[in-house]
């Protein structure tokens, strides 16, 4: 079985997309897991609130950084060690990454260990954590590193590996032309269009219509989820 761990933060809505998206498109049999690293008691209860609604499992951290990348990289740990040994495959999501074509974790995965959005920085490659899937029997630490941000330890994990040994995703940007008020008018897709991943979905840069934007990017999500988007 394969675990979808998701990490979310003060947003139910992406919740709620998230385990629409998951029914259509996930191939394989899997668990999907709720880890709320919200800010925001109310947020937090609302995400608890679908959650169990859903009958998913839901597990509520007690970081107190804000959702800095301190933050993001402590609940990522946290859940790499609650479940690491429960599950042959982990597929991790940031809560604005969103399965948009069929998908099977195992398949893709087949004879390699880790499958990811790679990123370079000191000459290093590593994992962006937001999208990425590993074999459990991997050991996976998504801390910071010097000079790299949150995942740049995974860096050990491809070094231990080997490169040969894991699959680098593409990413395309593509342009929002719903929304042009913002200089994030604009998603990612991922892995050959696998994954929509909406830039800046925490509103890490506060800007002041990310409302209206993510309003847009929804959207957009909606006609690629109906197969009107040419993915």
């Amino acid at each position: 079985m394969t675990a979808v761990i998701i990490i979310f933060y003060n947003n139910t809505d992406f919740l709620l997309r998230q385990h629409e998206h998951l029914s259509l498109f996930m191939k394989d049999e899997y668990k999907l897991i709720v880890i709320d690293n919200s800010s925001d008691p109310v947020a937090a209860a609302g995400m608890k609130h679908h959650a169990d609604e859903k009958g998913l499992e839901y597990v509520r951290t007690q970081s107190s950084s804000k959702n800095g990348s301190a933050s993001h990289a402590f609940a990522l740990c946290f859940a790499y060690q609650k479940y690491v040994n429960k599950f042959e495959y982990i597929l991790l999501l940031d809560h604005d990454a969103f399965l948009i074509k069929p998908l099977s974790a195992i398949e893709t995965l087949a004879d390699k260990s880790i499958a990811g959005l790679g990123q370079i920085r000191n000459g290093e490659k590593y994992f962006w954590p937001g999208c990425c899937m590993f074999k459990t029997s991997i050991p996976m630490d998504f801390s910071i590193s010097e000079g790299k941000d949150t995942g740049g330890n995974t860096s050990k994990a491809i070094q231990s590996v080997g490169e040969e040994n894991c699959i680098f995703f593409d990413e395309v940007y593509v342009q929002n032309e719903g929304f042009n008020k913002s200089q994030y008018n604009f998603y990612a897709l991922l892995s050959n269009g696998t994954f929509l991943h909406f830039i800046n979905g925490s509103n890490w840069a506060n800007s002041t219509d990310n409302e209206e934007r993510l309003n847009s990017l929804f959207n957009v999500l909606e006609n690629y989820k109906n197969g009107t988007e040419n993915i």
